[in-house]
């Protein structure tokens, strides 16, 4: 079983020091490894954050998440995409 809450905060601390791809790279493996919509968001706010709004498009719209949060980013990523 793996630990999900240090693999955020570092995805998290990757991002708040704009270590995009390490941030990347982490929540991919998280996301393979642990698919839930929290590990989803995450992911998509990772290629959202480094300016890859379409493949956070991309990836929202091909996973069922519900949540209030992606379906704030997947409207974002709208907007930019036009």
């Amino acid at each position: 079983m793996l630990v999900t809450e240090p693999v955020q905060a570092t995805i998290s601390f990757a991002l708040k020091h704009y270590a995009y791809n390490d941030a990347i790279f982490l929540a991919e493996r998280l996301y393979a490894e642990v698919s839930t919509d929290d590990s989803l968001y995450l992911l998509a706010t990772c290629y959202y954050r480094s300016g890859k709004a379409n493949a956070a498009y991309s990836i929202l719209t091909g996973r069922d998440c519900r949540t209030a949060d992606c379906q704030l980013l997947l409207a974002r990523c709208c907007l930019d995409l036009k």
